[in-house]
């Protein structure tokens, strides 16, 4: 039996001829309209805005190509993103990309991922072919990359993640918010303060900030001599802190995502939080709203740090000044939850 095709949705859809038809203008003064920025028309502002209307009554669409061979522009950023990041999947990461597109379609900007996976040349060669004009990264910055971005001189950003001083970047001042968590947690009486964290590959910038950020408080405090740090896998992380002698009243623990598997394997081993021991963490999604108890965390201002990004990318293309290369550093907040309370007498 022959297959019959279904009729496609596309068929039948406005074209630039219909448009042009019920305008009473010619094709060509139509796609000008929609393909050529204002102050480069020879078309008259009446005749411009009688095409508009009519192209939003009849819901046409302008071939993207053909608007940037005619503009020379493709108002195209890409998002390049390393798929091995161990926050790649992160709740963190999803509302920061999000509110950047966001961000970016609100400045008429078109949106690209393209997925690094470590490939460098290859990543940037895809950016050039498509005639991207600039691009926002999500991963560390590593040296192939920055030599590859010196060489193209593509505008480019990274966002919560370290440009070196290589590349201009946005990113949470995690040091400050580490030392900010670590000094409530001294302020309600904690003296055996621990911090905790994975053993990722490779290892996001933030995994040394807020370790720092932990210590230098501990040590404003005179309490240095008790800065300790144990790295692995949540469940063994807990049997380890149940057994440590003196055990910790307090625990510093890297993210949210780690933290409520941190509090399912303490209370598997009878540890009650906050009653027996305080946990604080980082990111503040939704995790930590819905975990039992609700955490005391960091904020890390993921909404700022995107429409950040988009400030100084499209400066970089509007005005074609290279940003300075380095980081600029957004405070987080501290949230108090359930977690936390003053050490058991």
């Amino acid at each position: 039996m022959a297959l019959m095709r279904k009729p496609s949705k596309l068929q039948g859809r406005t074209t630039i001829s219909d448009v042009a038809k019920a305008c009473g203008v010619s094709k060509t003064t139509v796609s000008k309209v929609v393909n050529l920025p204002p102050e480069k028309l020879d078309v008259s502002e009446s005749a411009r805005q009688k095409v508009l209307a009519a192209c939003q009554k009849m819901g046409y669409r302008p071939n993207r190509l053909a608007r940037a061979l005619a503009s020379g522009r493709t108002k195209t950023i890409g998002l390049v993103i390393l798929e091995t990041s161990p926050g790649y999947h992160s709740p963190l990461w999803q509302e920061i990309t999000s509110t950047l597109v966001n961000a970016l379609h609100e400045k008429q900007y078109d949106v690209l991922f393209v997925p690094s996976a470590d490939r460098v040349e290859r990543c940037i060669q895809l950016l050039l072919d498509l005639r991207l004009e600039g691009c926002l990264l999500f991963h560390e910055l590593t040296d192939p990359m920055a030599q590859a971005l010196e060489e193209v001189n593509l505008p480019a950003v990274l966002i919560n993640a370290d440009g070196r001083g290589l590349q201009p970047s946005v990113v949470p001042d995690d040091v400050r918010g580490a030392k900010e968590l670590t000094r409530h947690l001294i302020s309600l009486g904690h003296r055996r303060i621990l911090y905790v964290d994975s053993n990722p590959s490779p290892r996001h910038f933030s995994f040394r900030c807020r370790f720092e950020g932990y210590r230098q408080a501990l040590a404003e405090a005179g309490l240095e001599s008790g800065a300790r740090k144990l790295s692995g896998v949540p469940q063994d992380l807990a049997a380890q802190i149940v057994t440590m002698t003196p055990r910790p009243t307090a625990v510093v623990s890297y993210d949210d995502r780690f933290t409520t598997a941190i509090l399912h394997g303490l209370w598997k081993h009878g540890v009650h939080v906050p009653a027996d021991m305080s946990i604080a963490t980082f990111n503040n999604t939704e995790l930590t709203k819905y975990s039992i108890p609700s955490l005391t965390t960091m904020e890390v201002p993921a909404a700022q740090m995107s429409r950040q990004g988009v400030q100084m990318i499209l400066k970089q293309i509007e005005t074609h000044e290279k940003a300075p290369p380095k980081p600029i550093l957004l405070p987080e907040r501290l949230i108090i939850g359930e977690s936390t309370a003053s050490p058991p007498a």
